[in-house]
């Protein structure tokens, strides 16, 4: 399957003509989608169709399980097929009035002009639709439902495309925190041998000190030196851990959260890694693995 990432934008338009009269319904899908820990949908829908918003829930959630989704749905309006309305009996009161007031005095004798009385508030109205009967809506509803199938599927497309990319980015990361990992195990075995050549030095030295110490409480103090510089169990977890998210990255779709918690046990073994290290080399390698864990983690916040 293909990694899917958590952002995307996708729009669909739909036009239905339905009615007595007809009347042209037309309508776009707008789908936004950022990223985010868990799932949240906003919808935006016009006035008389906010009963879609259960279902375009629903819908969503079947295709989208990750990421902070925005559908808004616009309704467009063809002013151009309906019916502007003079209001000609409120323009005459309008008009009445003006000569009063002008035989009072209170205005000047100046005409009123008609433009500026279709600016008034009431005077033009468009003519209103005809409202649809329950059928007629459930039909129109089930376009609208229809569209916004076509628009989440431009969407997952969108999102599958940056999936692929990202997965991309986030392989060649894997690579060079595994190569980091071979040359920190390289270095952890040289650096065993040196230990253990000092040590046996070390002893040599005490033993010409006639100091006075069990054989058994020796070996016991050795075997305690040796786990605290030794770094091979961590950086075989860190090898497992990486290959486990590699293998994730193969498999695709919805990996996001479980990468993101193996890589807090990558950062934890890095992180032991620094402090039981005794070489500078060795403590460089587990800093650049450090580096390279929190760019990897970065980019996979992009991911569903």
């Amino acid at each position: 399957m293909v990694l899917e990432s958590m952002t995307g934008y996708s729009r669909s338009d739909g036009v239905l003509k339905l009615g007595v009269p007809e009347q042209t319904w037309r309508w776009t899908w707008e789908l936004r989608s950022v990223n985010s820990k868990g799932f949240d949908l906003r919808s935006k829908l016009p006035p008389g169709r906010q009963s879609l918003e259960i279902s375009a829930k629903k819908e969503i959630m079947t295709q989208i399980t990750r990421g902070s989704i925005t559908a808004h749905l616009i309704r467009k309006e063809d002013l151009t097929e309906k019916k502007v309305v003079i209001n000609e009996q409120f323009l005459e009161q309008l008009c009445d009035t003006h000569q009063r007031l002008k035989k009072a005095g209170i205005v000047a004798e100046t005409a009123p002009v008609l433009d500026r009385l279709l600016l008034v508030p009431g005077a033009v109205a468009v003519e209103r639709e005809q409202e649809l009967n329950s059928d007629e809506n459930q039909i129109l509803d089930n376009a609208i439902l229809e569209s916004l199938k076509d628009a989440l599927s431009a969407l997952i497309s969108v999102r599958k495309k940056e999936g692929t990319q990202v997965s991309n980015i986030l392989e060649k990361q894997l690579s060079e925190l595994l190569e980091l990992c071979d040359r920190a195990r390289v270095m952890a075995d040289t650096n065993r041998h040196q230990i253990s050549d000092t040590l046996e030095e070390q002893i040599g030295l005490i033993s010409k000190m006639k100091v006075t110490l069990s054989e058994e409480r020796l070996e016991q103090e050795l075997a305690v030196l040796l786990t605290k510089l030794d770094v091979t169990e961590e950086v075989d977890r860190l090898s497992i851990h990486l290959d486990s998210c590699m293998q994730l990255l193969k498999a695709g779709r919805i990996v996001g959260r479980r990468l993101d918690f193996i890589c807090q046990e990558l950062n934890r073994e890095a992180n032991t890694l620094c402090s039981k290290s005794s070489d500078k080399g060795l403590t460089s390698i587990g800093i650049d693995l450090k580096v390279g864990i929190e760019k990897f983690r970065e980019q996979i916040q992009n991911i569903q």
